[in-house]
């Protein structure tokens, strides 16, 4: 029996050196998460009151695969909203897609995920994941479902540093 155990701790130590690098010759999976909280005063007109609220805090994994076929690279994502300041539901989807990319010839996802303008305001809407939200303002900035969307890769290098 004490056999077995030495065995058991050498194969899990094995697995805990081996598993890495096996990760690391694909690039994932890759398990992130941000929890983003505040505590924040709110009139309402008739009533004035303190609330927690969980601004877009998510649980995510993504990744890519090298298919070994020409360059291309299977690429994957799944992010959920956690809603941690109430009890009514705690994960709500956000970006979900699956798809394939190619250094030369771009990339092809499929599924739930921001928009080109959404993604375009970057570290512009310094509000993004709080109430003044730059969609309050302008419309437009969404998460949409059941998309396909092809971006080129980068065709030319502009000099412009954008």
């Amino acid at each position: 029996m004490r056999g077995n155990k030495k065995q058991l701790l050498a194969l899990a130590i094995g697995s805990m050196v081996v598993a890495p690098s096996v990760a690391m010759a694909d690039k994932g999976p890759t398990v992130y998460g941000k929890v983003n909280v505040s505590y924040e005063h709110q009139d309402n007109g008739a009533e004035d009151q303190w609330e927690l609220e969980s601004n877009a805090s998510r649980l995510g994994v993504k990744g890519e695969l090298d298919l070994d076929i020409n360059d291309v690279v299977a690429i994957y994502q799944a992010e959920y909203q956690i809603s941690v300041d109430e009890g009514s539901g705690p994960f709500s989807q956000r970006n979900i897609f699956g798809g394939f990319k190619h250094s030369q010839l771009g990339m092809l996802k499929a599924g739930k995920f921001d928009t080109p303008f959404k993604v375009s305001q970057g570290k512009i809407d310094q509000f993004g994941d709080l109430r003044g939200d730059i969609n309050e303002i302008v419309g437009g900035s969404e998460r949409a479902n059941n998309i396909i969307q092809y971006s080129s890769p980068k065709i030319a290098d502009l000099g412009c540093g954008c």
